[in-house]
């Protein structure tokens, strides 16, 4: 007989050899889920890049009106959902299939052609007069009198001021460009600055907005993506804030020598960048008042840069002498610049300006529209970068990305 100890240890094996085989198979199971769940993401994935490119080549007219992608074979779907963000807009693009789901959010905008215009001067009867070592490539719009090279007193008279580019006649009255007002969230949920945590604060945007009240001066965080800063008086910012892809609203906001960001900022009355300022792609700077009384201005601090756009609305001929955008020496604008006023460049612009003047002035005299020791490039490759304002609705194409969020 065999004896019951015997027997317990034969249980026990069995029950052993059971459990492994059992756990066996959960494991093999687990990993048959798994690698369906990667296969069935990479399916999304790519089902996401491919209807992104395809709304990407729609009809700029047409795109608001997209209808979703259907792939019978892998019964994906795929819907494109439009909303703004500041001056550009936000895409959302989701692809979904049965229980899993997979979202992509860009940052849009139109893309420009390589015929803009250098220069756009509105034609006021004078003359655009080229003096020092002013250098503008590309073509230029400006008033019908021409330009003019002139020598300042006391200058150098070896110098060649150059226009490498046709030269056209602008008309009156800059293009217009609509004032822009900030669109309000549909949802959000709105904060006091001490409310926010200290540290990094990042909002996907799958997220309400969050919209953070502060009183004057923002630094020590760091703030990223879906987030709105407002502020009622003038608006500080220290370099050691670091924010990213955000929304900044003030009536006047002060950016700290030394600061680096990609932000948007919406001002009524003043935008100062002090010295050694970056502004990354795609950074837009907009004051927006066209007030009569209240006097106007963007500046850009020496050694400071911005890759994007500059834009000071304005209200014509009413409000010219009381707009100024400064360029100060060793500053640098890559992108565009639309001056509703009076423009003054003691730096370097790589794209285009549309500005209703400009104007020079040393210790002594200001001079109305002349350059002086200025630069001016045409971009290098503008099918890489975005345009929110044109002199004909022609130069505008197809969307294109700006930055994938």
């Amino acid at each position: 007989m065999v004896k019951a100890a015997s027997l317990l240890y034969a249980l026990l094996i069995s029950l052993l050899v059971g459990v492994l085989c059992y756990a066996l198979l959960l494991l093999f199971t687990f990993n048959l889920e798994l690698e369906n769940h990667f296969e069935q993401k990479n399916k999304l994935l790519s089902h996401n890049q491919f209807s992104t490119s395809y709304f990407l080549h729609q009809n700029p007219e047409d795109i608001f009106l997209a209808q979703p992608i259907f792939d019978e074979e892998s019964n994906i779907v795929s819907s494109l959902e439009i909303r703004s963000w500041g001056m550009f807009n936000l895409w959302r693009i989701t692809s979904r299939a049965s229980k899993d789901s997979l979202s992509n959010h860009i940052l849009v905008s139109r893309q420009r052609k390589d015929n803009t215009p250098a220069i756009y001067l509105r034609d006021d009867g004078s003359q655009l007069q080229i003096s020092g070592t002013t250098l503008i490539e590309g073509d230029v719009l400006i008033p019908s009198r021409g330009v003019k090279k002139t020598v300042l007193s006391g200058q150098n008279r070896f110098y060649d001021p150059k226009v490498l580019g046709s030269t056209q006649t602008a008309s009156r009255y800059l293009p217009d460009i609509e004032n822009f007002h900030l669109k309000e969230p549909t949802d959000f949920e709105l904060f006091l600055l001490k409310e926010v945590p200290s540290g990094t604060f990042v909002n996907s945007f799958e997220n309400p907005t969050k919209v953070i009240e502060v009183s004057n001066t923002l630094q020590g965080i760091h703030l990223k993506g879906n987030i709105r800063v407002r502020s009622k008086d003038t608006l500080h910012v220290l370099n050691d804030a670091i924010l990213e892809d955000i929304i900044v609203e003030a009536p006047k906001v002060i950016f700290q020598k030394g600061f680096r960001g990609s932000l948007q900022v919406f001002a009524s009355t003043g935008i100062l960048l002090e010295e050694a300022v970056t502004l990354e792609f795609p950074s837009v700077l907009v004051i927006n008042n066209i007030n009569e009384v209240e006097e106007r201005e963007i500046l850009i601090g020496e050694g400071s840069k911005v890759t994007g756009s500059v834009i000071l609305l304005g209200n014509g001929l009413e409000t010219e002498p009381k707009n100024t955008l400064k360029l100060e020496k060793d500053s640098k604008v890559t992108g565009e610049i639309y001056c509703d006023g009076i423009a003054e460049l003691y730096g370097e612009l790589e794209g285009n300006i549309f500005t209703s003047a400009f104007r020079f002035k040393n210790a002594s005299t200001e001079y109305r529209n002349l350059l002086f020791n200025a630069t001016i490039k045409s971009l290098e490759d503008p099918h890489h970068f975005f345009q929110l304002f044109s002199e004909e609705e022609s130069t505008l194409e197809n969307p294109c990305i700006l930055k994938k969020l």
